[in-house]
């Protein structure tokens, strides 16, 4: 699904698989007809429509330097007890920034992005 688009949805559905719209108007009209004619018998009334979005991917460098800091300690004990605690919050987000190039440029040569999406703005919509 491409992002900003607007699909539609079953009701409590986990999964969007429908086709993707330019607009929530056309999506809803899609969905309308799609819920007319396919689940009559089921006496569906309403739908969802939602927008898709890119799925935020990147690293938790606070996790990464307590890992760090844990792998150390291991090694060689109480001596590296407060190793990396005295990072700042600003270098912090200086390496978590520099990792989630790094990654990125990982994910597009290995082809290791998602190929997946989340769906925001989703709006509970009547068939009729």
């Amino acid at each position: 699904m491409e992002t900003g688009k607007w699909s539609f949805n079953e009701l409590n559905s986990e999964i969007w698989w429908h086709d993707q719209y330019e607009t929530m108007e056309e999506a809803i009209a899609a969905g309308r007809e799609y819920f007319k004619h396919e689940y009559q018998e089921y006496d569906k009334d309403k739908f969802n429509v939602g927008q898709s979005d890119e799925v935020p991917v990147g690293v938790n460098v606070d996790r990464i330097l307590e890992d760090i800091g844990e792998n150390v300690y291991d090694e060689v004990g109480d001596v590296a007890e407060d190793y990396l605690r005295d990072v700042t919050i600003s270098q912090a987000r200086e390496l978590e920034k520099e990792l989630d190039e790094v990654l990125h440029k990982w994910m597009d040569k290995h082809k290791h992005k998602p190929n997946f999406w989340r769906v925001i703005n989703i709006k509970e919509v009547s068939v009729l």
